[in-house]
C-alpha cells in the first residue's frame, strides 16, 4: 500500500525517518523537541515521584511542566505553562495541551518565553517600572491573525462572538472567544481534527490574560507549512492509511 503521494508504506529500514505534513496532525514526536525549547539558563528542574518534570524561574513567576503521569487517561494535559506576579499571587496566565499536540508546538511557545526571560536577567533594574513581556497582558490580539492569514489560514469573524481561523485543508482551528474575560478562563482554543469532523486529535488551550505574542509564536509554529520529522512508528497508522498524511523520506532533504 502507498500514500496518496506514492510514497511506499513509511516502515522498516528503508524508511528511517519521514516528513510528515500537515504538522498538526503529525503526533506528539519526541518530548524533547519541546523541553530543549524549555531548559532555560537560570531555571530549576525537577522530577516528582509520578514521573512529571518541573521547572520555575528563579523569581517563581514563571513555571512549565512536561506531566507524562504513568496511568493516566488518553488526552490528559501533558504540558502546562504559566505566569504569576510574584510567587503567592494568582496566576496571570496559562496555557495547557494535551498527549497528541506535536511537541514542537510547544516549542515555539518556549522559545519566546525564554526570550522574554532573558532581558529580566541582566540586572535589578532592567525592567525599571514596566511589567516584563510574560505579564504585559494580551495586548493586540490582532497579531495573531495577522500571523495565520500570511500562512494562508482563513480568518472569520469579530467583534462579540470573537475570531476563528481555519487551514486551508480545514483540518486545524485556533478560535478565541472576546466574551470570555475573566483570569482564568480558557479564552484561545487550537484543535486538530482529522477529517474535519469527529473528535479532535489534540486540543490546546491558553487563559484570556495571556500576552498575544505568546499565542502568535504558537499560532506560525502551527501554520507552518514545512512538515516535520518523525520515525515510522510515532505516526498514527489510521491517519496515514485515510489519506490524511502526506509522508515522504526525510533522509532525500537532509543528506
Amino acid at each position: 500500500m502507498t500514500t496518496h503521494n506514492g510514497t511506499p508504506e513509511p516502515s522498516g529500514p528503508d524508511f528511517p525517518l519521514l516528513t510528515v505534513r500537515p504538522r498538526y496532525l503529525a503526533g506528539p514526536g519526541t518530548p524533547d523537541a519541546a523541553l530543549d525549547h524549555l531548559d532555560i539558563p537560570g531555571w530549576s528542574w525537577f522530577d516528582d515521584d509520578s514521573a512529571n518534570c518541573h521547572t520555575f524561574s528563579p523569581c517563581q513567576r514563571l513555571y512549565a511542566a512536561f506531566l507524562p503521569e504513568p496511568g493516566a487517561r488518553a488526552g490528559r494535559e501533558l504540558w502546562r505553562i504559566w505566569a504569576r506576579p510574584d510567587r503567592r499571587a494568582p496566576l496571570t496566565w496559562s496555557f495547557g495541551a494535551d498527549s497528541n499536540i506535536p511537541a514542537e508546538l510547544v516549542g515555539a511557545l518556549g522559545t519566546a518565553l525564554a526570550h522574554d526571560w532573558q532581558p529580566t536577567t541582566s540586572g535589578p533594574d532592567a525592567a525599571g517600572d514596566e511589567p516584563p513581556a510574560y505579564l504585559a497582558g494580551p495586548g493586540d490580539t490582532d497579531l495573531v491573525w495577522s500571523v495565520l492569514y500570511e500562512r494562508g489560514w482563513v480568518v472569520i469573524g469579530g467583534g462579540p462572538d470573537g475570531h476563528d481561523a481555519f487551514a486551508p485543508d480545514g483540518q486545524a482551528r485556533l478560535s478565541h472567544r472576546t466574551h470570555h474575560t475573566a483570569p482564568g478562563q480558557r479564552a484561545w482554543t487550537a484543535t486538530a481534527t482529522p477529517g474535519l469532523d469527529g473528535q479532535p486529535m489534540w486540543t490546546a488551550t491558553f487563559t484570556s490574560r495571556t500576552p498575544a505574542h505568546y499565542i502568535a509564536a504558537f499560532a506560525d509554529a502551527l501554520a507552518n507549512p514545512e512538515g516535520l520529522v518523525r520515525e515510522p512508528h510515532q505516526l498514527d497508522r489510521r491517519l496515514w492509511h485515510d489519506h490524511h498524511l502526506d509522508i515522504t523520506d526525510a533522509t532525500t532533504t537532509q543528506n
